[in-house]
């Protein structure tokens, strides 16, 4: 039966990004402008690597998220992934767009791993991660 769910989770997850297999990207909001889905699908695919290694570097000891196929895996895991599964809804004015996700825990200076939340700024006209972190609690709008 696992097997079957890792197979079927590797599938989905393959699928999902058969889409866009051919890497280009889509037309480029300007700022000011809406951020479609289309685009903050590629963002994921294009900088989600680069915006949890920035992360990583920022938290002080450890971090775990839910892995590729099922459970938690901790940073230092092959298996560790970061979900980004929010984004600003127009480019701001210098160009940027946060992607932010909560589906990670941090561990604190007792041991104890706490609810946390995380962000990756990406200019999008330099094609570079401006700003990450990730911090214990959740969003509060």
């Amino acid at each position: 039966m696992r097997l079957l769910f890792i197979i079927a989770a590797a599938v989905f997850v393959i699928g999902s990004y058969a889409h866009a297999a051919d890497g280009k990207e889509p037309t480029r909001p300007a700022a000011g402008q809406e951020v479609s889905p289309e685009y903050f699908r590629w963002l994921k695919r294009e900088f989600g690597f680069k915006c949890q290694e920035e992360i990583k570097k920022e938290v002080t000891y450890n971090m775990r998220a839910p892995g590729i196929f099922y459970g938690k895996n901790e940073m230092d895991s092959i298996n560790f992934l970061l979900e980004f599964n929010r984004y600003n809804s127009k480019v701001a004015h210098d160009s940027t767009i946060s992607m932010i996700g909560e589906k990670a825990e941090l561990q604190n200076d007792y041991g104890n791993w706490v609810q946390a939340h995380y962000l990756c700024e990406i200019n999008i006209d330099t094609q570079t991660v401006t700003r990450a972190f990730a911090q214990t609690g959740r969003w509060s709008f």
